[in-house]
């Protein structure tokens, strides 16, 4: 079974259960990295949970994932969507 590797774009209330999730485990699925507004935050929270996973600007997101998942405010939905896309890759947008 392949793995599609996610990356989180947003640390807040719906990404950080979803980062949980990924981190716990899904079948074929993985997390492989995570962008947030406040870095420092979010590497707090990540830390504190104990999920191994780096924090990345949303413009790496292509060399870490297949997938990125926007849990982010709509004003950086283009900082999400245009290098995932570009890179032929793929984007799941909850706003």
């Amino acid at each position: 079974m392949p793995v599609i590797r996610v990356a989180i774009a947003g640390l807040g209330a719906i990404g950080r259960v979803l980062a949980r999730k990924l981190a716990d485990g899904i079948p074929g699925l993985v997390l492989a990295g995570a962008a947030a507004r406040d870095t420092a935050k979010a590497q707090t929270w990540l830390h504190a949970e104990r999920i191994a996973c780096p924090l990345v600007e949303p413009e790496a997101f292509p060399t870490l994932a297949d997938l990125a998942i926007e849990c982010a405010p709509a004003s950086v939905l283009e900082r999400i969507c245009r290098p995932m896309l570009e890179a032929g890759k793929q984007v799941m947008v909850l706003s």
